[in-house]
């Protein structure tokens, strides 16, 4: 990956850092505040620290606030702080399509978007509201579309595909299951399914996992591997995360 100048990250939640380690030769851009709460103690939940160790080597830029990256206004990062306290949004701004919003997981359904509902697990009520508000009046001055790993309702905008499998560069053990070294999630790419399973019990949500591993058949999300290349804990984790949806 050395031909990426530059890293950056929304936040440091283990679906948006994943293939972080890939860019070691890549200066990351990190915010203090997030950088520190995801290396605190004890670990947040679905924080996965080991996929941030590249910042030990990666030159870094740390910063507290907005940054203007190449101070010409085409690329932005924002602070939007509340779903992590350092939570990040990315405005672009492009020649033939304008302005363009990058919202994290600033808004994770349609309905936190319209309704402002703030879900239970971000760590600060208040400042989701902030940072909802401030968005709403960049993409009404700047008439920007959106771009989201989840259908937030943006102008124009378009959902991320969900990537439902391990990808990118990996080696395959003999069952043909990905394996990665040091972090679990290293090769994982994309957004939890959260809109197909928001709503469901803690309970049914760690069956189900546990049979997505054990049984392909059993799989109507396409992500048996996935399952099981994930440690009990963290299975865990995510169960909470999405019946907290």
């Amino acid at each position: 990956m050395s031909d990426v100048a530059y890293a950056a990250f929304s936040h440091m939640h283990f679906d948006h850092t994943g293939n972080a380690n890939l860019f070691t030769e890549s200066t990351w851009i990190l915010n203090k505040a997030e950088l520190a709460w995801a290396l605190g103690a004890p670990t947040p939940l679905a924080v996965q620290p080991d996929s941030l160790s590249g910042s030990q080597s990666a030159k870094t830029r740390m910063i507290d606030g907005d940054l203007d990256v190449f101070g010409d206004g085409t690329v932005r990062i924002l602070r939007m702080p509340g779903h992590t306290p350092g939570h990040q949004v990315l405005v672009l701004r492009l020649k033939r399509s304008g302005f363009v919003v990058l919202s994290g997981d600033l808004y994770h359904l349609r309905e936190n978007r319209t309704h402002r509902r703030v879900p239970t697990f971000n760590v600060e009520r208040a400042d989701t509201l902030a940072s909802m508000d401030r968005i709403e009046r960049i993409v009404k001055n700047t008439k920007a579309h959106g771009r989201a790993a989840r259908p937030a309702g943006f102008p124009g905008a378009t959902e991320i595909p969900r990537v439902s499998r391990l990808a990118g560069p990996r080696a395959a053990s003999p069952d043909g299951t990905a394996q990665s070294s040091g972090s679990t999630f290293t090769n994982f790419q994309g957004g939890m399914p959260a809109p197909r399973l928001a709503g469901l019990s803690y309970e049914y949500l760690v069956t189900a996992m546990r049979s997505f591993g054990k049984d392909e058949r059993t799989n109507n999300l396409d992500m048996p591997g996935f399952m099981r290349a994930l440690p009990e804990r963290e299975r865990n984790a995510i169960a909470r995360y999405l019946s907290a949806l």
